[in-house]
Order: C-alpha cells, then structure tokens, then sequence
C-alpha cells in the first residue's frame, strides 16, 4: 500500500479486481476536457481561467481540484511578460 506497509495476497487480488473508482474515471473525463479547453484557447489559460471556464460549461469543480487536473494533464498557463526596458545604456 502507499504507506509502505504490507499487503496481504487477499487484498492485493481484491484491490486489483475493484477497477477504477469513481474519481479516477471522473478525472479522467475532466483531463481531456481541461486538455481542450487549454488548446481551443492557445495555451494561454492558467488555473483561474481554466476554473472559470468549466464552471461556464456547468462542470462542477473547485480551483484547487482543477489546480491538481491541470498538472495531470501536464498544462501550465503562460505567465506575465518581464517589465518593457524603457531606458539603455548609451
């Protein structure tokens, strides 16, 4: 198990006959949309947007679960560019 402890022989079998569970399968379905909505958008959408932007289409999410759904998908929004050099050295 994650703990690091043991597991017996039983619980092993049964743990891999269970399948999925629920969040994992609504994760997965929640990845794909998120992986969409961040390349309909060019790539630009960070957590914020993205939260938004699934709640418009009524998908019921918090920030920090699409937080953890947007580092699965290995999706990152683009940052703030530096601050313009208005002056140079002559």
């Amino acid at each position: 198990n994650r703990a690091g402890g043991l597991i017996t022989s039983r619980g092993y079998r049964q743990s891999k006959a269970r399948g999925l569970s629920a969040r994992r399968l609504r994760d997965a379905a929640l990845v794909e949309r998120i992986s969409a909505i961040h390349r309909d958008n060019y790539g630009v959408y960070g957590v914020r947007k993205m939260w938004h932007a699934l709640r418009r289409e009524g998908i019921d999410i918090g920030r920090e679960q699409t937080a953890r759904l947007m580092r699965l998908a290995g999706v990152s929004g683009k940052g703030k560019g530096g601050s313009p050099i208005t002056t140079r050295k002559a």
